[in-house]
């Protein structure tokens, strides 16, 4: 039988590129750390999904949502390690040598995706309908290189509130809890 618990966050954060990329970096170092804690520690689940996304759209807002298939028993362990991993991203940041694997692998996809058709039709048309600077696509590596562990925390500690979420847990419907 399997569960599924999923844990979501919403927030308001001001609109900048640079918020974008920390928010982006940010996503991208967390789905890293619950690999490593929830399926490769804790042997939880074969793959927490995980997604964080800056909105820029109706209000500047980003979020989070975790979601984690895994057996019934474990919902609560699992609900408990995600929170110590968003604490302590919340007061650490991620590790260097984490943070440096998503910049690299950033930088990697970015430059694969340059080779696709569809990457610049979405990169020209958002840059068109936001009247933003079209030749940012030119310092990408910079700008993923520019943000830092501390710029992490600084965003996280504005900007998260690890207490302000939504819990959803889904039995299976066997169990009655």
């Amino acid at each position: 039988q399997q569960s599924y618990l999923a844990i979501g966050y919403e927030h308001d954060m001001e609109w900048s590129p640079k918020n974008s990329m920390i928010v982006q970096e940010i996503g991208e170092a967390l789905q890293i750390e619950l690999i490593n804690t929830i399926r490769e520690k804790l042997g939880g689940t074969y793959s927490p999904m995980m997604e964080m996304a800056a909105n820029r759209e109706p209000k500047p807002s980003y979020t989070l949502f975790i979601l984690i298939s895994c057996s019934p028993d474990n919902t609560d362990l699992l609900s408990n390690a995600v929170f110590d991993i968003l604490k302590n991203f919340q007061k650490n940041g991620p590790s260097a040598e984490t943070l440096d694997k998503v910049k690299k692998q950033m930088i990697n996809d970015h430059e694969t995706s340059l080779k696709r058709n569809n990457m610049w039709l979405s990169y020209i048309s958002g840059k068109y309908y936001y009247g933003d600077d079209i030749n940012s696509i030119n310092n990408f590596s910079e700008r993923v290189n520019s943000v830092s562990i501390t710029d992490i925390v600084d965003f996280l500690q504005k900007n998260f509130d690890v207490d302000h979420y939504i819990k959803m847990y889904l039995y299976p419907e066997s169990m009655k809890k």
